[in-house]
């Protein structure tokens, strides 16, 4: 009885539909087996076990397609050979068929529709030679059947392609928010580790400030890879403890902070400012952010800086510009690549380079879409 219930409880595990379809063709193929009478080569009982060795295979056709179209091609082909009274188990090499095309390499399919249509071309003329129309409609179903299944598959491995295309964008969005949150801490830390190792012993007040400012900035920078790394894991029972993405209301704090590292920054805004799109106020903070951390970086220790923002009617423009060195012929790194992904994501663009009388300017265009 035990064995019982677990095949039982392992068939009702199996795709339902399958079983369902493999039923129909073997009742419908017996029930043509049965009127037809004994008007073939030999007797309708000897097509009952070849329209079951056919049909029933079916509800296996997804996990062992070779194997369900190798007996429904053998067992229909000695069917027809026979001049048995045709009926549905031809079907079941068509299912078959269709099954090894849309889930199995080209080249295997390819074979295996050479090798069905071969057999069943074979049997086809040894039941009936003069019955041509028979055998041109048979070899067009069996072509038919692998082409829609050809067609299944590709349309399937293009449908595979767009999420892994989306996933690798993905995580060149994660790579690229890690690398601004990375990059703009740890410059503001170096600055003020460097600033407060200067004046430890001559003004110790003023150490402690810029150490400070090293704490603080590890913490947001922290907090803030802990959001992407929460977002990257789908950790949803934390999406309520993580900080929102800044956007362009959080760059005058941003200015600050570069305030504090000990870079002269000023803010200016052009316009009248309103709210932007969570994708769009995200790209313009990342991109003063990224501009800001490369004047550190190469402007020199007494340039100062500039960032203005320009609302207009259907953009935002973000400008970043020193009075440094500029790159000073160092390479940017991914910076600026990245910046301009950003832009370009959302239709904008971005202008970086030296400015006539020394310095830098980082100029971002951004479109407001349907994100805005």
């Amino acid at each position: 009885m035990r064995s019982i219930w677990r095949f039982l409880r392992w068939l009702v595990g199996n795709d339902g539909r399958d079983w369902a379809l493999a039923v129909v063709l073997a009742l419908g193929s017996l029930a043509v087996l049965a009127d037809g009478g004994s008007g073939g080569r030999v007797p309708a009982a000897l097509g009952v076990p070849l329209v079951l060795i056919a049909t029933l295979p079916v509800a296996w056709r997804r996990a062992r397609p070779e194997l369900v179209l190798a007996l429904a091609t053998v067992a229909y082909a000695v069917y027809v050979a026979l001049a048995l009274p045709d009926g549905p188990a031809g079907f079941a090499v068509l299912v078959g068929l269709f099954t090894v095309a849309a889930h199995r390499p080209r080249e295997e399919s390819r074979a295996a529709l050479v090798l069905a249509g071969g057999l069943l071309l074979v049997a086809l003329l040894v039941g009936d030679p003069t019955d041509a129309g028979s055998i041109v409609a048979g070899m067009a179903l069996v072509v038919l059947a692998w082409s829609i299944g050809s067609q299944v598959r590709q349309r399937r491995l293009r449908s595979e392609d767009r999420i892994q295309r989306r996933l690798a964008e993905d995580r060149l969005e994660i790579a690229r928010e890690l690398h601004d949150v990375v990059a703009h801490g740890m410059s503001v830390m170096v600055v003020q580790a460097g600033a407060a190792r200067t004046v430890l012993r001559a003004d110790p007040d003023a150490a402690e400030g810029a150490i400070q400012n090293v704490e603080r900035t590890g913490r947001e920078s922290l907090s803030e890879m802990r959001r992407i790394l929460g977002v990257l894991r789908g950790a949803e029972e934390a999406a309520g403890e993580l900080a929102p993405q800044p956007g362009v209301d959080d760059i005058p704090g941003l200015v600050e902070a570069n305030r504090d590292a000990g870079v002269a920054v000023e803010l200016e805004v052009a316009g009248t400012p309103r709210p932007l799109g969570p994708t769009v106020g995200l790209s313009a903070y990342r991109i003063a952010q990224e501009a800001l951390t490369n004047v550190r970086r190469h402007a020199g220790p007494n340039a100062s800086a500039r960032v203005a923002l320009r609302y207009f009617p259907d953009r935002i423009e973000v400008d970043v510009s020193d009075d440094g060195l500029g790159a000073n012929g160092q390479d940017p790194g991914h910076g600026l690549v990245g910046m301009r992904e950003r832009a370009e994501a959302l239709g904008g663009a971005v202008e970086a380079g030296p400015v006539p009388g020394g310095g830098f300017l980082v100029r971002a265009v951004l479109p407001e879409g349907e994100d805005g």
